[in-house]
């Protein structure tokens, strides 16, 4: 930028390779602070205990419930499911297709289309909860699927709590990821804060179908560019761990 011949760019000066080595070598390249994945039995756990039923359950409790799930399903990070738009999901008899037109890492802009498939219990199904969502709150056109709401109405009645028309921010949704966590789990809100976080949901169903489905699809499914960037949100069980000596057979 400031016409530098490329070899002598400030970067490139041995004192600033030097000085990063450095602090690689005091920090280190363990992610700090890395959060555990949320399991699937604790996801299902808390939708019955938000939405015990469609229609009867607060539009509140429903569109927690179904932004917790589909980000779990869809490996989606916060500002992956702040553009999912009501008129660019299409429903069918066995799945659901989502069209992001922004995701982190989509370098041509060219948007991303998430699937996700119906599943066998229709009370904790992502899909089922997207479609009644929409219907409840009578949601149509190029508006966000998941929005924010009042917290003080939420606060003293749950009951009649609207919609805003605008994307949920980020501390509204972590703050909500962590009570839905509280509730299910009995757990204190600063336990719950240390063990899991927004990213959890999608490590959590990267977890879950990491050994099951082919690899390519994996990383195609969670948008990540390279193989070591998709591993880091995959914990590995004991069961795993040991198939790799179990193979040996001795």
């Amino acid at each position: 930028m400031a016409l530098v011949p490329a070899a002598e760019a400030p970067t490139k000066h041995p004192l600033a390779k030097g000085v990063r080595q450095s602090a690689k070598r005091r920090l280190g390249l363990k992610l700090q602070n890395q959060k555990e994945p949320l399991t699937l039995e604790v996801l299902q756990t808390g939708i019955l205990l938000y939405v015990p039923d469609f229609q009867a359950c607060s539009l509140l409790a429903l569109s927690v419930a179904s932004m917790v799930a589909n980000m779990w399903a869809g490996f989606l990070r916060y500002k992956d499911m702040k553009y999912v738009w009501v008129e660019l999901v299409k429903f069918y008899p066995t799945h659901m297709e989502a069209l992001l037109i922004e995701r982190k890492n989509d370098q041509f802009r060219e948007g991303d289309v998430v699937y996700i498939s119906r599943g066998l219990d229709r009370r904790t199904c992502p899909v089922a909860l997207n479609e009644a969502l929409i219907s409840r709150a009578r949601l149509s056109g190029l508006v966000n699927l998941y929005q924010g709401w009042d917290g003080r109405v939420a606060r003293f009645r749950p009951q009649n709590t609207q919609l805003n028309g605008r994307h949920i921010e980020y501390p509204q949704c972590r703050r909500e990821v962590h009570k839905f966590l509280q509730r299910t789990t009995g757990m204190s809100e600063a336990e719950v804060q240390k063990k899991w976080c927004t990213q959890s949901l999608r490590s959590g169903g990267a977890t879950v179908a990491a050994q099951k489905v082919d690899f390519r699809l994996f990383q195609k499914h969670g948008a990540w560019h390279t193989a070591s960037s998709a591993h880091r949100y995959i914990l590995d069980s004991t069961e795993t761990r040991l198939s790799v000596t179990r193979a040996m057979g001795y």
